[in-house]
């Protein structure tokens, strides 16, 4: 997913500029690298991001709309993961 797909307007609600600080899509993309980096195998980090895209797209509509893609790191805690 490009830099641009993972960008909305979730931060600016929360009264947070969309440019600054960590995404769930940026913490996404450091967690399959650094998988990567490990030696897991393309089709196991595939199925990772699969699944991982599934929960950003999921969370960042439950914050931010139902036309946001991706959420401010910030603003994720327990009660959203746990739902």
């Amino acid at each position: 997913m490009a830099e641009s797909e993972t960008r909305g307007t979730v931060g600016a609600r929360l009264g947070e500029d969309d440019r600054d600080g960590l995404y769930l899509g940026d913490a996404i993309h450091f967690f399959l690298s650094a998988k990567r980096a490990g030696g897991r195998s393309e089709k196991t980090v595939d199925d990772y991001r699969k699944k991982l895209e599934l929960f950003q797209r999921w969370l960042a509509k439950r914050l931010g709309g139902e036309d946001e893609v991706d959420a401010p790191y910030i603003s994720i805690g327990a009660d959203e993961v746990e739902a």
